[in-house]
């Protein structure tokens, strides 16, 4: 699994991804947001540019922003508006050296917060690199399940 800013990666692998630009994958079967406006998406993540240097790093950031961002509000919305249910939504940017191996050169891995929203940080120390929970990680934890 790799960090959740790139895990369109992980889907994003058919051929229009790999074209000079975004127009064709906006088409596609594996985006599927038939009614989006490509003027839009273009101006949203614009090819080349810093954030995406080609179109397959647009197109990854497209399917995650489409189907993980969105689909999750969405789901909120619906949960919230529809059911009267409470819903909080959360971004888990937290990098830390113990949480993967791979340390601090990476962003926070796909699920990585789920120990934290379930509180079961003491698990992380039988994880790579073996290392325990710090206290900030446990206040974190607690913030979360308390909410």
């Amino acid at each position: 699994m790799g960090p959740w800013q790139d895990e369109g990666t992980l889907i994003v692998g058919e051929p229009t991804a790999y074209l000079p630009d975004i127009v064709q994958y906006t088409k596609s079967n594996n985006l599927n947001f038939p009614f989006a406006s490509l003027s839009a998406l273009e101006a949203l993540y614009p090819v080349p540019s810093s954030a995406f240097p080609t179109a397959y790093n647009a197109s990854a950031a497209m399917w995650r922003d489409t189907h993980m961002l969105c689909l999750a509000s969405n789901l909120a919305t619906q949960r919230t508006q529809t059911l009267g249910l409470k819903v909080w939504r959360y971004r888990f940017d937290l990098v830390a050296s113990n949480l993967n191996s791979r340390g601090v050169r990476v962003c926070a891995f796909h699920g990585e917060d789920v120990r934290f929203v379930m509180g079961t940080w003491g698990t992380i120390v039988a994880s790579q690199p073996f290392v325990p929970a710090t206290e900030e990680e446990i206040e974190i934890s607690d913030l979360m399940v308390h909410s």
